[in-house]
């Protein structure tokens, strides 16, 4: 593996992992700034969703080039790394099952607290007190739920995502 491919494969995780993180909150921030009726607060919140999906378009796509734009293949004392033969496919797949089971494990907890939260009140009033607004805890459990879900695609369709993003350098 070229230093170059290195770095592409690193830059790619790091896009995978902001994607994985990033849409679902902006999605929420979103339904939060429809619900507001302040069109600035609207305005910065698609400023800011069309700048986060150009980051990840470059990120993605322009990889080639942000590797010879910031040097990062300059300077090595030769141009492969020695990963012990191992392909750049299977460490981009390593890098993403991390990444989905981060997703799946570090949600659950919140999950599982605001579930359990729900269900109490519904038999209980002494949990929560009687005006208590159960939106944002319903919307907290949805995205909960959908970070889980996420990752557990992100997990099931490793194989398919890291050939999205190898290159074929390694065959030769």
């Amino acid at each position: 593996m070229s230093v170059k491919d290195f770095f592409i494969a690193v830059i790619r995780i790091m896009a995978i992992y902001l994607f994985s993180q990033g849409i679902i909150s902006i999605s929420h921030y979103l339904t939060y700034s429809f619900d507001i009726d302040n069109s600035s607060t609207m305005f910065w919140s698609v400023s800011l969703t069309l700048l986060f999906s150009t980051i990840l378009y470059f990120l993605f796509r322009k990889t080639s080039a942000i590797v010879t734009f910031l040097g990062l293949d300059k300077g090595f004392s030769s141009n492969h790394f020695n990963f012990s033969n191992t392909e750049s496919k299977y460490i981009v797949e390593i890098a993403i099952t991390i990444m989905g089971l981060f997703l799946v494990f570090m949600k659950i907890p919140y999950m599982l607290e605001n579930l359990y939260i729900l269900i109490k009140s519904s038999y209980s009033t002494l949990v929560l007190a009687s005006d208590y607004n159960f939106r944002p805890l319903q919307q907290d459990l949805i995205i909960n739920f959908l970070h889980i879900l996420v990752g557990l695609v992100i997990i099931f369709l490793r194989k398919p995502i890291a050939n999205l993003f190898t290159t074929n350098t390694d065959k030769a």
